[in-house]
């Protein structure tokens, strides 16, 4: 039972590490938006931001298909009979 219970806070921390990172990706994501019509085009713009915020928007997929998979790992957890 106890290696049930320390594997579902692993999990569990990795998807809120992994959600919060989510945020600040959204948050990168929606600056852009409403910044595009200050640069000529969507490449000057991604050439203009700091290699951090092109690391966080390059990620994106891995850390939403994480999450799901995450989600997915805790929903089996649940019905599996605790040992």
């Amino acid at each position: 039972m106890r290696s049930h219970d320390s594997r579902t806070a692993q999990i569990l921390k990795e998807r809120d590490d992994l959600q919060n990172e989510l945020y600040i990706i959204q948050a990168i994501a929606l600056r852009n938006k409403a910044q595009i019509d200050s640069f000529v085009d969507e490449k000057a713009q991604w050439e203009a931001q700091s290699q951090q915020d092109r690391d966080f928007l390059l990620r994106r997929p891995f850390v939403e298909s994480r999450i799901d998979f995450l989600e997915e790992l805790l929903l089996s957890r649940e019905k599996e009979p605790e040992e």
